[in-house]
């Protein structure tokens, strides 16, 4: 896996292991431009997303959970951002910093969840769906998952601290590495791999009872809900399959290196992993691909709703101030006509 080979010096030999360079590169180019790139494209566009939902017409539960979400992978860039560009050396920052980082992407998954579970109560049982799930319902459920995403990743704080040797946020030094194998193990299990899924499995349901409706009559396809809903269909089931699907990559690919040997000498095993892992610190090439493929799902939120959605496109246009002022020339000559007729 890895390429050695020998230089002469001064008539000695000097063994140059060719790959550890190369990774060097790699893990550059992925920290400073694949990354940036990836933050600055992802607060452009969340913000924007975030703004043409807040200012659409359309009361209705998931445009909701679009906005909750636009905002917390905002917050997930941010914070990822402060974890691998800068290092907080501030006794007390250094804690919130990474209960913050947890907390907001088991919030985005939670969102994600709370939608499938919406989604599939309305699409297979919609005269429940009709009774249970209204706006202020939403709203306080999207309230409630952020309170037990604060409060599930408060352990996170005891396991880091400002090391005053090397004056940067680490891992605590006391902890036992049993504690910290368990307590990762954990994490990535209950938060990330145990919700995505049931994500998966509800939305393989949704598209499954959709496929059935669109067998039959037109008719029955359209009484399952309601048209301003049923619109969200497509934008939600890419919004969701895409983040679980590579976030759970990225828990796999980790849990692979919790249960496989600790090697130093292997490309794919760099270092080994103790506890939870470090975002700023991945010496892991194909851990690094994962977590960049994850951040990602964070980041294209504006190009999926874009492809996707055609309520999205037709807010996004009416925020153009040139489109608003031929939308209100088109309204006034109608009304003229109107009152002359």
């Amino acid at each position: 896996m890895f390429l050695n080979t020998s230089i002469t010096m001064n008539n000695t030999s000097v063994d140059v292991n060719v790959t550890s360079y190369l990774d060097m590169d790699i893990t550059h180019v992925m920290t400073v431009y694949v990354y940036r790139i990836i933050y600055v494209v992802g607060v452009i566009g969340n913000t924007f997303t975030a703004v043409v939902w807040v200012r659409s017409r359309l009361k209705v539960s998931p445009v909701c959970y679009f906005i909750a979400l636009s905002l917390v992978d905002n917050l997930v860039i941010l914070t990822h951002a402060l974890e691998t560009q800068h290092s907080v050396n501030i006794q007390g920052l250094c804690q919130l910093v990474h209960i913050v980082f947890l907390a907001v992407q088991i919030l985005a998954i939670l969102l994600v969840l709370g939608m499938s579970i919406e989604r599939y109560i309305e699409i297979c049982h919609p005269m429940l769906g009709g009774k249970i799930l209204t706006i202020t319902r939403t709203k306080r459920v999207i309230v409630l998952l952020a309170a037990v995403s604060l409060l599930l990743s408060t352990l996170e704080g005891y396991t880091w601290a400002l090391d005053p040797v090397s004056d940067t946020c680490d891992l605590r030094t006391h902890l036992p590495s049993s504690y910290l194998w368990i307590y990762g193990f954990s994490v990535i299990i209950l938060f990330f791999v145990t919700p995505l899924l049931c994500v998966i499995i509800l939305n393989v349901l949704v598209i499954a009872v959709l496929s059935k409706a669109r067998r039959h009559s037109s008719a029955y396809g359209r009484s399952m809900m309601k048209p301003a809903k049923a619109s969200f269909n497509t934008p939600f089931l890419v919004v969701s399959l895409y983040l679980a699907i590579s976030e759970l990559v990225y828990a796999l690919v980790h849990l692979s290196y919790y249960l496989g040997p600790s090697d130093r000498s292997t490309w794919l095993h760099s270092s080994p992993l103790t506890g939870r892992w470090r975002s700023y610190d991945i010496k892991s090439i194909p851990l690094l691909f994962a977590d960049a493929a994850a951040l990602s799902s964070y980041a294209l939120d504006l190009t999926v709703f874009t492809l996707s959605s055609k309520t999205f496109r037709k807010e996004a246009v009416g925020l153009i101030p040139c489109r608003k002022r031929k939308n209100q020339v088109f309204l006034s000559r109608n009304l003229l006509r109107r009152s002359n007729a």
